[in-house]
């Protein structure tokens, strides 16, 4: 019998290792290793200020398999890694100090921190340096953020809840415990933990599921972007969308690669949609910072009536061999498909979630039920799928349409 999708293999998931390539205007001052405090200056560890951010604890926690914050600290030599764990995360942070330097930038962050002082009130809401706790604590209120717009986008419940008997029927974020997250500063820090720790080991970005927790873990070194905070959340967001999409009714269950990518680049363009931070096969040219309007270039590929159909769209499975035009259109059919009413969209994550019997034949019968599920959600074949599409474009990256989507 052939290797079925519940093999140790399913297990480990590398959702963004091929070359990232990052596209972005500026980059911010890294503010260097300084000594940094044990004690967290924005709750002092206090347990009505840790209840009003909404942690649970500043650690110590289970990471994953056979491993807690202690042990990892413990085995890369106690590096300055920052814990908090949140309602769906477990948060390890060692980013270094960052002064903002960009006004866009500037004015992003000012508001991320205007949020965060309504639950940590000691933060100055208009401060030009990022000291490590502050970063980690950003970067806690911006996986809560993404995991409450994954599930209302998706209509999914959250893992743990006890939902209402009228949305018992609702998929929902399967996994046994929240996703941990290592946003670490050294590349050297991740090569270490995933050699240790997962199947694979990498020094960029990694995403891994722990089968005695039952969890996820999604790791990233910023030292392997060089680049400013908001492409590192721009990253983040990429990678964890992922995993959150992998979660839905629980791990192992095989949706279509393409919507995984899609989820991933949907979410991430929402931080930024300058930002251009893509999987590509090797040899490719690097885009211009004018190719960053994508509504523009895929309008006019659209009008051309050059791009790929839908078929080909559904065949796609090895995401570091998609080039940036297949990146752009991909991420066009998933704004379209996310688009759609609440309906359509439940359906869509019934269709591409869920375990398969491992037989001989397994692939063939994925790839069956998800082209039968898409077209049975939309309502329509896929060669209609092709028109509609078409002429949401039209309707929506026009000038017009992007101000009434406030783009």
């Amino acid at each position: 019998m052939g290797r079925g999708p519940h093999s140790r293999a399913a297990a480990a998931l590398v959702c963004s290792c091929a070359t990232l390539l990052l596209f972005t205007p500026g980059v911010g001052a890294q503010g260097g290793r300084k000594e940094r405090p044990e004690l967290d200056p924005y709750t002092k560890g206090e347990a009505e200020a840790l209840r009003t951010a909404g942690y649970s604890s500043l650690g110590p926690f289970v990471v994953g398999e056979g491993h807690t914050s202690e042990t990892v600290l413990a085995y890369l030599g106690n590096p300055p890694i920052l814990w908090i764990e949140t309602e769906h995360f477990r948060l390890g942070c060692s980013l270094d100090e960052y002064k903002v330097v960009e006004t866009e930038e500037r004015r992003k962050i000012r508001m991320e921190l205007a949020r965060l002082k309504l639950k940590l009130p000691r933060v100055k809401s208009k401060a030009k340096t990022l000291d490590p706790w502050l970063r980690a604590h950003l970067f806690a209120q911006r996986l809560e953020e993404l995991h409450s717009e994954f599930c209302e986008t998706l209509g999914v419940l959250p893992s743990g809840t006890d939902p209402p008997e009228a949305s018992r029927a609702r998929a929902r974020i399967g996994t046994k415990g929240p996703l941990s997250v290592l946003v670490l500063q050294l590349e050297s820090s991740l090569s270490r933990y995933t050699q240790e720790f997962c199947t694979s080991s990498r020094a960029d970005t990694h995403t891994e599921f722990f089968q005695g927790t039952g969890t996820f873990l999604y790791g990233i070194a910023d030292g392997s972007l060089e680049s400013t905070d908001t492409a590192l959340h721009y990253a983040v967001a990429f990678g964890v969308a992922q995993a959150l999409g992998f979660s839905i009714h629980g791990f192992p269950n095989t949706p279509p690669r393409w919507w995984t990518v899609g989820l991933g680049r949907y979410f991430a363009r929402r931080v930024d949609s300058k930002i251009q931070l893509y999987m590509s096969a090797g040899g490719d040219a690097l885009p211009s910072d004018k190719l960053a309007d994508w509504e523009t270039l895929v309008l006019g590929r659209v009008n051309a009536d050059y791009y790929p159909d839908w078929d080909s769209t559904l065949a796609w499975s090895d995401a570091g061999e998609m080039k940036f035009a297949d990146h752009m259109l991909l991420w066009s059919r998933m704004d379209y498909l996310l688009d759609q009413d609440a309906e359509i969209r439940a359906k869509l994550v019934e269709a591409f979630h869920g375990p398969v019997e491992a037989t001989e034949d397994w692939r063939a019968v994925l790839s069956a039920r998800h082209a039968n599920g898409l077209t049975a959600a939309i309502g329509m074949e896929i060669d209609e799928l092709d028109a509609a599409w078409c002429l949401w474009v039209r309707e929506n990256y026009t000038k017009k349409g992007r101000r009434r989507r406030g783009r």
